[in-house]
């Protein structure tokens, strides 16, 4: 159901990119490490580490040196298999968002930051039994963009998102990613 729900949201979101300004829909490629991270009440936490790819996509409006816009992402986080109850984790999100960005160099290199929701999707497989768990919590990010021809950037940015699997699980992704992004 959620991938159903991403791919009808990404399709829907092509008829207002068509009409849109040149250069200023972007649809960017990215791959990173999720640094994941889950904590137990009385049980202690661990922590594993797993190559993420994602897909970007937005419209930007531009204000001189500074430029703003609607983000679309979707993450695949990987496996995470985890000592505490024996448990493995796959997680996948859907983010709805703001990206920001400030040219310190202008046309070239500009400071970026990112803020929304994460639409999240956990499947969990444990001794204790199995399930899904999903919900919806704020995430951020800070990077950098360097504009390497008129149309294509090259990007590196480090995202965060924090939520609750339940009243004593706490789960972290963390993730570095470089990532390219053609603008329209």
């Amino acid at each position: 159901m959620f991938k159903r729900f991403c791919v009808a949201l990404i399709c829907s979101s092509a008829a207002v990119a068509a009409q849109a300004d040149p250069a200023n829909v972007f649809v960017s490629f990215a791959v990173g490490s999720a640094d994941q991270e889950i904590s137990v009440d009385n049980f202690g936490s661990a922590s594993e580490s797993n190559t993420t790819i994602g897909v970007r996509g937005g419209y930007l409006f531009h204000f001189d040196r500074f430029y703003v816009g609607p983000e679309l992402s979707y993450s695949e986080n990987g496996d995470f298999a985890s000592d505490i109850e024996e448990t493995d984790i796959e997680s996948e999100s859907l983010n709805l968002g703001l990206k920001a960005g400030f040219h310190l160099v202008p046309e070239k290199l500009a400071l970026v930051g990112r803020l929304g929701l994460s639409l999240w999707e956990v499947s969990v497989d444990s001794v204790l039994g199995d399930g899904e768990r999903d919900g919806e919590d704020p995430y951020f990010g800070l990077g950098l963009e360097y504009q390497i021809v008129e149309n294509l950037v090259l990007g590196a940015s480090y995202t965060m998102l924090q939520f609750d699997l339940d009243d004593l699980t706490e789960y972290e992704i963390t993730t570095p990613e470089l990532y390219f992004e053609i603008r329209f």
